[in-house]
């Protein structure tokens, strides 16, 4: 005993400066008794940071051990946390704890402590280390990825990708902006929208930009599958729950686990799978088909309809109680024939895409086409817009898409005057930028021979000339 008692002497000189939170116990009889046992010693650094003064400190010495932490720890259950590790293993291992700071935030600390026995007897130890500088580079870090996803997210919208949402207009901008709020989010999101509107495309820059980005992203389309095979499908199920099940399978909802499922057209949903759904909403468990065993998932469900679901409830088809537990953030996206700014970016975009995958360097297109898509209602959408343009590269062996290249239906065409009324529409504003990227193009291609450019363009020098005084009075 004298032996340890000059070890201790010494090595409560050594620790008397450290930083963390180093201390002892006097001797106790059994383990149960540790949280009544006296605190024989205990360094000043870390606990003047949190405002104690050297008194206060100093009083400690001689009082009991769960005193003293109930005292500094600023949560009870903490506490009582604490002790019942210490009680039933003996030892502490890395616990998060936080010190009461009379001089602002409470200290992050992680706590290590032992139980020890000597001779009979046992002392408990404990060092508790300052995680406040690894607390702020962690803040300091989710921020920055936070800024970086923002600012990455601006940064894709403004390209023209195969996956990405093209647009231009200022109600395409707010659908963006409210996409980019919920993408960190959890949240169960409703998208809603005509046919060919792009919803998947909204569901996946929702998942892309968002914490599960890592983790799968699955499409199911609800009214593509029979009742039974969907829920199968979602669910999976065991091997004999039903004619032709020789293998288990597992469900969307198993694979998707930590990631998104994005379950198009939610309104095709029978009222039995729509229990079913509630049920994984609620309480984020499935139940393959066959089986008595709940299995625990954690996954963000984005639905979509082109339905109107309020009319859907009314009719009895769509539960309620399911509709505002997909509805939390619905965001809608409007039809193309609201989004005449859209047309002409989105033109573009696939002429590219499609010109590289038929391999038909077509450049451009026309204004007379560019007029005649004005004026068209797409009831099909962006979807149908892509169409168009892919038949007509298939149809132009020109530089540009002609109006003799275009076949859409045209009852759905809107007469142009409801469209394009005068010079300040939309369309005619759309129709003069093609007109000015068209002049400025060729010009280009003949570094700026006027001569050659209109020879180019199929028009007389002198309409050149004029077009060009006109596209500069009207800057």
């Amino acid at each position: 005993m004298k032996k340890l008692n000059e070890e201790f002497l010494i090595f409560r000189e050594v620790i008397s400066n450290a930083l963390p939170l180093v201390f002892f116990t006097h001797l106790f009889k059994q383990p149960k008794d540790v949280k009544k046992v006296p605190i024989r010693y205990i360094n000043k650094n870390l606990l003047k940071m949190i405002g104690l003064t050297d008194k206060e400190i100093e009083d400690m010495v001689g009082k009991n051990f769960e005193d003293m932490m109930a005292k500094l720890i600023s949560h009870k259950d903490s506490v009582a946390n604490y002790f019942e590790n210490l009680l039933e293993f003996h030892k502490v291992e890395g616990m998060d704890l936080r010190l009461a700071n009379r001089n602002g935030e409470n200290l992050a600390v992680q706590a290590y402590s032992r139980c020890i026995k000597i001779d009979g007897e046992w002392y408990a130890q404990g060092i508790f280390t300052d995680k406040t500088p690894e607390k702020k580079l962690e803040k300091q870090v989710k921020k920055s990825q936070k800024t970086i996803k923002a600012l990455q997210f601006k940064l894709d919208k403004m390209l023209y990708m195969g996956d990405e949402v093209v647009y231009g207009c200022s109600k395409m901008q707010r659908v963006m902006e409210l996409t980019a709020k919920v993408a960190d989010l959890s949240t169960t999101v409703l998208i809603l929208g005509e046919t060919g509107t792009g919803k998947e495309l909204i569901a996946r820059a929702i998942h892309r930009y968002g914490s599960r980005a890592a983790k799968p992203f699955f499409t199911v389309n609800c009214g593509a599958l029979p009742e039974t095979l969907l829920e199968s499908e979602l669910f999976g199920h065991v091997k004999g729950s039903f004619t032709g099940a020789i293998f288990e399978r597992s469900g969307f909802f198993e694979a998707a686990d930590g990631g998104t499922i994005f379950l198009d057209e939610i309104g095709e949903l029978s009222l039995a799978t729509q229990v079913k759904l509630l049920r994984v909403l609620e309480e984020q468990t499935i139940r393959p088909l066959g089986s008595n065993l709940s299995i625990k998932i954690d996954i963000r469900i984005i639905a979509a309809t082109h339905r109107n679901l309020s009319e859907e409830m009314h009719r009895k088809k769509f539960r309620e109680d399911l509709y505002y537990r997909l509805a939390v953030l619905p965001i809608n996206i409007p039809p193309l024939r609201e989004r005449l700014e859209d047309i002409l970016p989105l033109t573009n975009h696939f002429i590219r895409r499609c010109s590289e995958k038929l391999g038909n360097p077509v450049k451009g297109i026309s204004p007379q086409a560019v007029e005649k898509f004005l004026a068209y209602s797409w009831p099909g959408n962006a979807r149908e817009l892509q169409n168009v343009i892919e038949r007509a590269l298939i149809l132009c062996k020109e530089d540009d898409i002609q109006p003799s290249h275009l076949q859409f239906d045209l009852s759905q065409s809107k007469a142009k005057s409801n469209n394009i009324p005068d010079e300040n529409s939309t369309g005619q504003f759309y129709l003069k930028n093609v007109e000015y990227e068209e002049i400025q193009r060729a010009l280009s291609e003949c570094d700026g021979n006027k001569t050659k450019a209109s020879e180019k363009l199929g028009i007389a020098r002198s309409t050149l000339w004029r077009k060009l005084r006109q596209q500069k009075g009207s800057m």
